[in-house]
């Protein structure tokens, strides 16, 4: 199948204080709709893991439109558009059941080998599934990202035991939710994320201290770095740091 949908309902936990689901919520759905869809193809992790495999996300990028609160029902349709040379990209669409679009996105995956930990060619995947390479999801893909510049905000947490995943590593969407924790109190109880940019550059492991930078994106209205009201949207450049100072993610966040 050329593309593969999973039904969700927003629960209490997916929520912000505003009852408007978050994007680590969202990007938990996309994760879980991608994992079942590769599972249709005999290409889920435990399969690839048998293989001395694994798949890793490189970047996603997120566009939300309406969004619901709880209890309410989303659609997740998903599909691929092809795999070449040692890159998988995947777009996906969150519909609401009215028919209003909640979210697009489009991600970029390796399959890596677990010896080496370098990405493999995947031509050999090339029959696996139904690809439909020319259809998008109508989101802006991943660009480069300039890291903050020195002088930028930090915030400190500590890697959680929670945090890990099937690859024994922090789980993408945990990135997400640690970004909320750096973002100006004023902007979350304001404002609502328009757009989010991941480049997931290395991988983060329990336990540890973890630093996340933040800088008003150039450009970025007046009051950017403060967190102050403005009537234009925000942005914000954001570097997750591991314990050896190691880039383990460069973010873009901007919020309406």
């Amino acid at each position: 199948m050329s593309a593969y949908e999973r039904n969700f309902v927003v629960t209490a936990r997916d929520v912000d204080p505003q009852n408007r689901v978050r994007a680590d919520a969202v990007a938990v759905m996309l994760q879980e709709s991608a994992a079942h869809h590769a599972d249709a193809w005999g290409m889920s992790i435990p399969s690839l893991n048998r293989e001395g495999r694994t798949w890793v996300l490189a970047r996603l990028a997120m566009e939300f439109g309406g969004r619901p609160g709880w209890k309410e029902e989303l659609r997740v349709e998903t599909w691929s558009r092809g795999f070449r040379g040692h890159v998988a990209t995947r777009d996906y669409l969150v519909s609401a059941a009215d028919g209003g679009v909640v979210a697009r996105a489009t991600s970029v995956w390796f399959v890596i080998d677990l010896a080496t930990r370098r990405p493999v060619r995947l031509d050999e995947y090339g029959t696996r599934g139904a690809h439909d390479p020319d259809r998008t999801a109508g989101v802006d893909e991943p660009g480069k990202l300039a890291p903050p510049p020195q002088g930028a905000a930090e915030t400190f947490l500590k890697v959680r035991a929670s945090d890990l995943d099937l690859n024994g590593h922090v789980n993408n969407s945990r990135y997400i939710e640690w970004l909320y924790e750096a973002v100006p109190a004023s902007v979350l109880q304001s404002r609502r994320m328009s757009r989010l940019e991941l480049h997931f550059l290395a991988e983060t492991h329990y336990p540890g201290d973890i630093l996340i930078r933040r800088a008003a994106e150039p450009g970025a209205a007046n009051g950017a770095a403060n967190g102050a009201a403005s009537a234009e949207e925000l942005g914000f450049v954001h570097s997750i740091l591991r314990p050896d100072g190691v880039e383990a993610v460069r973010a873009r966040s901007r919020w309406s």
